[in-house]
């Protein structure tokens, strides 16, 4: 049956290529448009991979190809994407007649449902991501028959799916691909690329009741190879049931087959028969051997036994040595002033995870930076109060500079005031004294000299000095008087000398040691070391210095754990070992116990060979002589099944209905989308 299973794949493959040939034709002369254009490209692979494939089945095609092809038949066309999925379907049958119809992918209700999934180095992945990727590649064709009738076998209703053939074609760039192979097909290869075809049956097991491996019939199609820089792969799908509708089966000459079959099946018993004398010479060898081999077992269990009592001192000296490893790395930490508390075997891991993802070198650095910035804490603080002390100095001088400029200027504009007021009032009375003598007619001496018009003056001159005119002209001349560089010269040198004066200097010092020593300035003093100190930790915690301090100790922590990781593989393989050694010296030791009972069933097997020579007999006189009724039952239930499929392939004759009226079958021509 194995031989039938193949052969059946052989034909399939050769019929493949007939059924591609005929499709192209059609496709070259019926489609036009965008759609021709992409049912050309199949016509062309499929007209490479015919001529690389033609030479190889040549013969099973004389044999099995003898009914030719028309190009009325119905050609279906369907476009999917690189995974399977329907974007559109086209029909030969519309297209012919000039009819604008197309289906979408779910509007379409095709016969054979197409899934494709595509593997790199056994990982499955998406087919826009294999551009550019290098690897195994394997891509799987599994087809869903969606087609079927029911029929009654034997009495019983069964489902019977109509058969399809269904044939992948691709052509693949031997600059990219290699080792290319396919499950069920052929690969030929003309040094620049690989012309590929594979054959799959979808339902057809079902349809012939056929369980396990009595006969090999693909319904998947794996095509895998090794690729270079995955620059693109595409393929067409050729799918036909006028291989069936077709097929004949010659009932006499197979059973005739059958027959010659078991006849030799009756020599090929009869030298069974016969090969039991040398079996029991045989079986007098493996008696004399087993002897050897019981005593290699004692020995083998023996040498485990010694190795198994060393298990428990070797397990314990490599937890010592971690125990030891592990106690090092914690005095290291602490050292360093990082506490982890004690690292266990259990919890190193998690532990030496946490001091780096908690920080603790870097709050470790930290601590160092600011501890060193408050050893020098009194300096900043005396630089602090320096500056400090500088700026009160330089605010009580001014203030005091200021009151003394202001009295100095108070006293210079009195002087200047009286000054001008002397003027003022001599010019006043100068006039006074004119009119008087005027008056009286007398000289202005006269008139001064005459204590009736001396007084008269004198008031007069009083009332003249006491208006507001007369103010006026007094306070602009002073304010004149005060605006010259004259006077303001007078005023600063007055003012420097006074500044310059021991009074005003203990005045300044005292001033000074009054506002150092109040609370404010106190405060101001602590405010502003506080500030310092801390601008100070920020600028050195920041500087490349400590972080890279930081960065080294972190690394060390995580070197630390790798060791430790290392370690503890080796820890857990003493382990595994130490516990294979106990599992096989117990095996050892029950396989050594168990030997005298292997060589009682030796001897137990020789003495059984005569009975196993009467059983051959006994199934040659009974079992051969039944297999060959049951044969010829079954063969004959397998025509009936082949008779049936074939009458549900002729039912399906058009996808388009009963528009399509094509003279023999409907075959599809699956285009799949190409990666790239």
């Amino acid at each position: 049956m194995k031989k039938t299973g193949k052969r059946l794949t052989a034909v399939m493959i050769s019929l493949a290529v007939i059924l591609g040939s005929t499709i192209g034709c059609f496709a070259a002369q019926k489609v036009g448009g965008t759609e021709a254009k992409e049912a050309e490209g199949s016509v062309e692979i499929l007209n490479d991979t015919e001529a690389a494939i033609t030479a190889a089945t040549e013969e099973t095609q004389k044999e099995e190809a003898t009914e030719e092809e028309t190009t009325d038949d119905e050609v279906v066309y369907v476009f999917t994407d690189s995974k399977g999925n329907v974007n559109k379907v086209m029909d030969s049958i519309w297209i012919s007649k000039d009819e604008d119809k197309t289906q979408t992918g779910k509007d379409a209700d095709l016969p054979i449902g197409v899934n494709l999934k595509y593997y790199l180095d056994g990982k499955t992945v998406a087919p826009e991501n294999l551009h550019g990727k290098s690897g195994h590649l394997k891509v799987e064709v599994l087809f869903t028959n969606n087609r079927y009738e029911m029929k009654t076998i034997n009495g019983k209703e069964e489902k019977i799916y109509v058969p399809f053939l269904a044939s992948t074609v691709t052509a693949l760039d031997g600059e990219k691909y290699s080792n290319v192979t396919v499950s069920n097909g052929r690969v030929i290869n003309d040094g620049a690329r690989y012309a590929v075809v594979g054959i799959s049956l979808p339902g057809l097991k079902e349809d012939l009741d056929i369980s396990g491996n009595e006969v090999d019939i693909p319904e998947s199609i794996t095509i895998e190879a090794d690729v270079k820089d995955f620059d693109e792969f595409g393929m067409y799908l050729l799918v036909s049931n006028s291989v069936f509708s077709n097929l004949d089966i010659d009932t006499t000459e197979k059973m005739d087959t059958l027959r010659e079959d078991l006849n030799k099946i009756d020599d090929a018993m009869e030298a069974l028969i016969n090969g039991s004398d040398e079996l029991y010479s045989g079986l007098v060898k493996l008696s004399e051997g087993t002897d050897k081999l019981s005593a290699g077992v004692s020995e083998l269990s023996s040498g485990l036994q010694t190795l198994d009592a060393n298990s428990a001192a070797l397990v314990n000296g490599s937890k010592q040595v971690f125990d030891t490893l592990l106690a090092t790395a914690s005095q290291q930490l602490a050292a360093s002033g990082i506490n982890a508390g004690t690292l266990t075997v259990d919890n190193y891991g998690k532990v030496l995870s946490s001091v780096v993802s908690d920080g603790y070198a870097k709050k470790l650095a930290y601590g160092k930076v600011e501890a060193s910035v408050k050893e020098n804490e009194g300096v900043i603080r005396d630089a602090v109060t320096d500056a400090v002390k500088a700026e009160v100095t330089n605010k009580v001088t001014e203030t005091v500079k200021a009151g003394v400029e202001a009295k100095v200027t108070e006293a210079v504009k009195a002087g200047v005031t009286e000054k001008v007021t002397a003027g003022v009032r001599e010019s006043v009375e100068a006039k006074v004294t004119a009119g008087v003598a005027a008056q009286y007619g007398v000289s202005a001496e006269d008139a001064k000299a005459n204590p009736q018009m001396s007084a008269a003056i004198s008031q007069m001159t009083d009332a003249e000095m006491a208006s507001d005119e007369v103010k006026a002209v007094i306070d602009a001349k002073v304010s004149e008087q005060m605006e010259s560089d004259e006077v303001k010269s007078m005023i600063s040198a007055k003012v420097e000398e006074q500044m310059n004066s021991d009074e005003v200097k203990a005045l300044i010092a005292q001033n000074i040691a009054a506002q150092l020593g109040s609370d404010q300035v106190k405060g101001i003093i602590d405010a502003k070391t506080a500030e310092t100190v801390n601008a100070k930790i920020s600028e050195y915690e920041a500087s490349s210095d400590v972080q890279a301090q930081i960065s080294a100790a972190d690394k060390k922590i995580l070197d630390l754990k790798a060791s430790l990781d290392n370690y503890n593989k080796y820890y857990q393989g003493v382990i595994a070992y130490t516990g294979g050694v106990g599992k096989a010296s117990a095996g050892a030791k029950k396989l050594n116990e168990s030997m005298p009972e292997l060589v009682k069933g030796i001897d137990a097997l020789k003495n059984g060979e005569k009975k196993l020579s009467d059983g051959l007999n006994q199934f040659n006189d009974e079992g051969v002589s039944k297999l060959n009724d049951l044969v010829n039952i079954t063969l004959e239930g397998m025509v009936e099944r082949f008779n049936i499929v074939k009458e549900v392939s002729s039912d399906y004759a058009s996808y388009a209905g009963e528009e399509g009226n094509t003279n023999d079958s409907v075959r599809f021509i699956y285009k799949i989308a190409t990666v790239k």
